[in-house]
């Protein structure tokens, strides 16, 4: 059962279901166990992608088609850190902290808990630390 503290879907808030919610996070996971083994120590949770070698798991998420299809992305930027951008369907646009918090309809702290610098640990970690927060926050009846 998911706890009430700033990790489970804010379905007014954020403006999602809880089935969108449960496959967002099954997609995160897909990127992160798909991304190439010579790559197990290129996910750093807070630097930002970067030089096409290192990203979040935000940031490699905004890299991946099925992301982008729905207005997640990385957007590369010349003289700042690049970012993530979501752009939801009424043409509202959020970057960083906001754009995962909207998109993936998670409070502050399940955003640091997922995508913050405390997160860092490469990409088995990640793999491991979202398969955790995937069986205790989402109702496994929403899982394909």
């Amino acid at each position: 059962m998911p706890r009430d503290d700033g990790f489970i879907p804010d379905t007014k808030a954020y403006e999602i279901t809880e089935q969108k919610y449960a496959t967002r996070l099954q997609e995160m996971l897909r990127v992160l166990e798909d991304l190439p083994n010579d790559y197990k120590h290129e996910v750093s949770m807070c630097s930002w992608f970067s030089c096409e070698t290192k990203a979040c798991v935000a940031g490699w998420c905004g890299q991946d088609p099925w992301f982008k299809s729905r207005g997640f992305k990385t957007i590369k930027r010349e003289h700042d850190q690049d970012n993530v951008h979501f752009k939801d369907e009424d043409g509202q646009v959020e970057t960083g902290g906001e754009a995962c918090r909207r998109f993936f309809g998670i409070g502050s702290r399940g955003c640091d808990h997922l995508f913050g610098g405390s997160a860092d640990g490469g990409r088995d970690s990640a793999i491991e630390r979202t398969k955790a927060f995937i069986k205790e926050n989402v109702d496994p009846r929403l899982l394909h």
